[in-house]
């Protein structure tokens, strides 16, 4: 049987796991977009199925899919119609 620490990944552990740099779930947890974490102390920490549940949760068929985890739009493009420049001609 799996001891219950060998469940938890700290933020490297976890990247590796993922594939991704520790720096991109950094910014993902601070973002509050992430997969889910336990906080113990300074300690952070990451269940495997977690993250599996998270990769889950944002599987997609096309590029143009929405995130399914709720992440922030990106801001508007330059040129476009929520641009400043564009307000601004507008009035």
């Amino acid at each position: 049987m799996e001891s219950l620490n060998s469940e938890y990944l700290s933020t490297f552990e976890a990247a590796a796991y993922l594939k991704v740099s520790a720096q991109f779930l950094k910014v993902l947890r601070s973002r509050g977009n992430g997969p889910a974490y336990c906080q113990v102390g300074r300690a952070v920490r990451y269940s495997r199925n977690g993250l599996d549940e998270w990769m889950r949760a944002n599987l997609r068929t096309k590029t143009r899919e929405k995130p399914v985890n709720g992440a922030p739009p990106k801001p508007a493009k330059c040129g476009s119609a929520t641009s400043t420049s564009a307000r601004k001609r507008a009035h």
